[in-house]
């Protein structure tokens, strides 16, 4: 006859207790972990959404996107240009 225990008797071996309480309470901790990266992720995707926006609302902004006249507004057009795109996946 074999070792192992079957149904019945397997919730008789101590053994099987530790076993079966420490399983629980890793799931448990997988389970938290996974909670907390679920947050992060939406506060992060929430995040990307407000930046597109923002992206959008600039586009749309004439006084943001006028032919420069100064090396130096044409500086800062080039450097909204390239965070633009960067924040859009454009770069």
């Amino acid at each position: 006859m074999s070792a192992r225990l079957h149904w019945p008797d397997c919730w008789r071996d101590p053994a099987h207790h530790a076993c079966a309480a420490q399983k629980v309470v890793d799931a448990q901790a997988e389970i938290k972990m996974l909670r907390e990266r679920l947050v992060t992720t939406r506060a992060l995707r929430n995040h990307v959404i407000d930046l597109l926006g923002l992206c959008e609302e600039q586009a749309l902004d004439d006084g943001l996107w006028f032919v420069a006249e100064h090396a130096t507004e044409a500086y800062l057009q080039a450097a909204l240009r390239r965070l633009h795109a960067a924040i859009e996946g454009d770069a």
